[in-house]
């Protein structure tokens, strides 16, 4: 005889897989399909003051004034923050209230063997960029007028205690003048397309054909940055000086020898890389008087009137690059903005940026006067457009 379930019985079994198919979770979104980050999706959150100095004296080699480089963020909710520029110091401040001051948690702290990144440089070398990675910290430096070429390495790593640091270390997929800058994280959804979990890039620096004439990035492991290896890294976007994202000394609203870019943000639940810098149009190489500059009197690089920009990269180019379907320089913005809550008088003095991905704020340091002020953008958790 065929068996055959009650009618009630069968109505049940229809309910309870109704009831497991509304539960089941979505299919996972591909990383490509996210959407992007546009200007609207950064809100403005206000700012904070970083005090003079770390109170342990009057020297420059303790003060905070004309720091603002390597901003990375530290453990327990602070922000490692580069000392005085001559001196090569990191310090660790507070995340404090808006319009309030931080507090010093840790002092101006030299990087130890230093010296090793470019070995005949002697003084001219400086702080890049920090990135704490599983309660390690990771240190990048560079040479600061390297014209023959020849710094060797780049990055640091140790525990969160800046003395205790180890290196420096050399990535191997690209030169120091590549990588020597700001780092940041890759979200877990695109680890295994770019081929990691962080990025380091540097840009802009003199001596610009060892560097990269518009934003660039590579992926690396921090796990890997050891002083007794060299550290595997790959290049997903960046410019050597016979791919320009724009000419050097040309009027571009991307780039041009008086670009800065300070540091990166990766925002998990988009496809977006941001790049975070200063930018004017118009080069012009000579001094200030004869550029007709204000902000900057020395003879250079000038571009003025210069404005804090965003340079918006598509993830989706870096993992096509990481895939060879691109080369790194064929990669460009899908798009660029202005920052007008950090103007100060069109000088636009951006020294770094970082992004923590559990608050999704971006924290950007300004030199305007004597003391780095730190600026605040929350990144909107409902993101721009969707993936067209």
């Amino acid at each position: 005889m065929n068996w055959r379930p009650r009618r009630g019985a069968l109505g049940h079994a229809r309910l309870l897989l109704a009831f497991a198919l509304l539960a089941a979770p979505a299919a996972a979104q591909p990383p490509e399909a996210l959407p992007r980050v546009e200007a609207g999706d950064l809100v403005y959150l206000g700012s904070f003051a970083l005090p003079a100095g770390d109170g342990v004296d009057d020297s420059t080699e303790h003060a905070l004034t004309y720091g603002g480089a390597a901003l990375g963020l530290g453990p327990d909710g602070s922000l490692y923050v580069g000392c005085h520029a001559w001196h090569n110091r990191l310090a660790r401040v507070s995340i404090p209230p808006m319009g309030e001051t931080a507090s010093v948690l840790a002092p101006c702290t030299a990087i130890p063997n230093l010296d090793a990144v470019d070995p005949g440089a002697g003084e001219g070398l400086a702080l890049g960029g920090s990135l704490l990675w599983r309660s390690r910290l990771i240190v990048a430096a560079w040479s600061y007028y390297d014209a023959g070429g020849d710094a060797v390495a780049s990055h640091f790593a140790g525990p969160p205690d800046v003395a205790a640091l180890e290196g420096p270390v050399r990535l191997d997929g690209a030169a120091p003048g590549l990588v020597g800058g700001y780092m940041g994280l890759v979200p877990d959804d695109w680890q295994a397309a770019l081929g990691g979990p962080a990025l380091t890039g540097q840009c802009c620096i003199p001596i610009i054909t060892r560097s990269s004439l518009g934003p660039a990035a590579s992926v690396f492991n921090p796990d890997d940055v050891a002083a007794d290896r060299t550290a595997a890294s790959t290049l997903l976007v960046g410019y050597p000086a016979d791919h320009p994202l724009s000419p050097w000394s040309g009027t571009s609203p991307l780039y041009n020898g008086a670009t800065v870019i300070g540091g990166l943000a990766f925002p998990a639940g988009s496809r977006s890389v941001l790049f975070f810098g200063r930018h004017g149009d118009t080069f012009c190489y000579g001094t200030g008087d004869e550029c007709g500059d204000p902000a900057e009197s020395d003879k250079g690089n000038h571009a003025w009137p210069y404005r804090h920009q965003v340079w918006a990269y598509d993830a989706g180019d870096l993992a096509a690059v990481k895939a060879g379907r691109m080369a790194p320089w064929d990669v460009r913005p899908y798009a660029t903005w202005t920052l007008p809550d950090m103007s100060d008088h069109g000088s636009a003095s951006m020294r770094g940026a970082t992004y923590d991905p559990a608050t999704r704020r971006v924290y950007l340091t300004t030199v305007y006067g004597d003391a780095p002020r730190v600026h605040v953008y929350q990144v909107r958790t409902a993101l721009g457009s969707p993936a067209s």
